[in-house]
């Protein structure tokens, strides 16, 4: 893997690997950040990855993935922008497409259906739809306690 623009980040908040975290407070935490896209253990929406799958993941794998979410992005994953010609902007991911429609999945699992001869203009960001910055207002501590709900569960 090579170094991102976010590695200083993740170096920055690396204690919370170390640190014991509070899969209650953890909980909390997930519920006002990551619910709106992911699932886990039936809260949440799943729009981006499936957390279930990833219980198994080392701390120091899910450090990276919350706080440089572009590091590694699946190609189904990646969010698209979608202006239309009445004027709308949409942004999610591509879960459809046909020769006359997209549809496209945002978060809060808000999905659309857009027909191609309304598209203005489309195109792919070739990033994640998870945004950076994800630590703004968090502790060390909030992220150990994040990590070890996301792996209790």
């Amino acid at each position: 893997m090579r170094p991102t623009a976010r590695a200083a980040v993740v170096e920055q908040y690396k204690e919370a690997i170390l640190l014991k975290g509070d899969s209650a407070r953890g909980g909390v935490l997930f519920g006002k950040l990551c619910a709106s896209c992911h699932a886990l253990s039936g809260q949440g929406n799943s729009v981006g990855p499936d957390l279930n799958a990833l219980t198994d993941k080392s701390a120091q794998a899910m450090l990276i993935a919350i706080l440089d979410p572009n590091v590694a992005v699946e190609s189904k994953f990646t969010y698209y922008i979608v202006d239309t010609k009445d004027g709308r902007n949409l942004t999610g991911i591509i879960t459809e497409e046909t020769s006359a429609s997209v549809r496209i999945l945002q978060a809060n699992a808000v999905s659309e259906t857009v027909r191609r001869v309304d598209i203005k203009e489309m195109k792919s960001s070739k990033l994640s739809m998870m945004p950076e910055g994800l630590e703004m207002g968090l502790s060390t501590q909030d992220l150990a306690d994040l990590i070890k709900y996301i792996q209790s569960n």
